[in-house]
């Protein structure tokens, strides 16, 4: 399954990084799920439901922010934080990773959805309570309760399951579900979607003048004169027009007669 060029350069630096090839072979398959379940689920409207006379879609849109907090990691930590981020990048979710401890390789690659910062526990409860804060928090090793509680006063969701290969579960954590109702009849007449309305509008029309219809002359041009159908008069009728409404009939035989 094909990713994104962002998510495929950053996937091609980090095989290139690894030492372990059961790590790339993880990686590797990390990227290749969670391709597929945004491709085929995640970034697909849905219906369920499938009322009739109703559009109920589901669908799913990135979080805001995500702040990712871990301590100083080791080789299996390094390769769980870049599940997370590959996941949060193939939803187009800004990431902020909280490192306990600095460390001497570089873990974020420079770029407008990542960026690293380094505190300890109280500037994380900072961070957590400050204006525009973040929608979820994204825990790869434990943390105090006060650290939980700042984020629950700030409804932040906090996520400490772990990271897993499979993108139709770890990809959840970095959407918002959404759903949106529509109905589409009026007084018990299902109407068509208006996307479906606007591709008929859009063809064109026969003319219903230019069509043959009996009773009626065409002029020459195959128009009508003045867009008026001109009525023929029917074979082998009589002078008294009985199509003429019957005062009409009454006064012509009266001047007759005179």
């Amino acid at each position: 399954m094909e990713c994104a060029p962002q998510v495929a350069a950053l996937l091609e630096r980090w095989l290139s990084e690894a030492n372990d090839e059961s790590a790339r072979t993880l990686l590797r398959a990390s990227r290749a799920s969670y391709a597929w379940a945004w491709r085929r689920h995640f970034s697909r409207e849905h219906d369920p439901s499938g009322i009739l006379g109703e559009r109920n879609v589901f669908r799913y849109r990135p979080c805001r922010r995500v702040l990712v907090r871990a301590e100083a990691p080791s080789t299996a930590g390094r390769l769980v934080l870049q599940q997370v981020l590959l996941a949060a990048l193939t939803c187009g979710v800004p990431v902020t990773v909280n490192l306990a401890r600095e460390t001497s390789r570089p873990l974020v690659p420079e770029g407008a959805n990542f960026a690293l910062v380094t505190e300890g526990k109280a500037g994380l409860i900072a961070r957590l309570q400050s204006a525009g804060g973040f929608e979820r928090l994204r825990l790869l090793d434990p943390v105090s309760l006060n650290v939980k509680a700042a984020a629950h006063e700030m409804s932040t969701g906090v996520i400490d399951a772990p990271a897993l290969a499979t993108g139709r579960m770890e990809l959840r954590w970095y959407l918002r579900e959404q759903t949106v109702s529509q109905v589409v009849h009026r007084y018990g007449n299902v109407m068509a979607p208006l996307q479906a309305r606007d591709r008929t509008r859009s063809q064109p029309r026969a003319s219903c003048c230019s069509l043959p219809s009996s009773g009626y002359a065409a002029m020459p041009n195959g128009s009508p004169r003045n867009s008026r159908r001109t009525r023929r008069r029917p074979e082998n009728s009589s002078a008294t027009d009985t199509s003429r409404p019957r005062a009409w009939r009454l006064r012509q035989v009266d001047s007759r007669s005179g």
